[in-house]
């Protein structure tokens, strides 16, 4: 994907746009095939619902706030809610997956929660300066053009509060 942004990929466009749409579909599938299962895997869940917060920031499609990403952020900070008291996660992942989430949630509630966690997280990790942070969102799925314009302004606002 960052290759794709400085024009050093033979990706054509519309084809990495289908496969963004079609990984969407199969994520929300697998809900309904959970439901029917017995197996409830709450961290599994978590990792499909952050999957598809992680895909609306790559398609940069839906306004932040939309209703339907306020519904997914609320799914997902009730699932970092149920993994927090099993401390199933590490911080960095946690943070990556807060992150996300409040880049695409309007709801004040919501982004309030998403905020806090990250305050907290931060302070777990010692972590002071963007480029310590930058660098912990890079160990997972991090697309320069995209999450720069959208994790920094949140960290600033946490960092350096208004």
């Amino acid at each position: 994907m960052n290759l794709v942004h400085v024009g050093r990929s033979h990706v054509h466009p519309l084809t990495l746009r289908e496969d963004i749409v079609s990984l969407q579909y199969a994520l929300l599938s697998s809900e309904s095939e959970q439901a029917d299962s017995t197996c409830d895997n709450p961290v599994q869940e978590l990792l499909r619902l952050s999957l598809l917060m992680y895909l609306v920031t790559i398609l940069n499609e839906l306004p932040a706030g939309l209703s339907i990403c306020d519904m997914l952020g609320g799914r997902v900070q009730s699932s970092l809610q149920n993994i927090q008291l099993h401390n199933e996660l590490t911080s960095e992942f946690r943070l990556w997956i807060i992150f996300t989430g409040a880049s695409i949630v309007g709801s004040s509630p919501i982004k309030g929660y998403f905020l806090t966690s990250a305050i907290e997280v931060i302070r777990k990790l010692g972590l002071s300066k963007w480029e310590e942070a930058k660098e912990a969102f890079r160990s997972f799925f991090w697309v320069e053009k995209i999450h720069e314009a959208a994790f920094r302004p949140l960290w600033d606002s946490i960092i350096r509060p208004q």
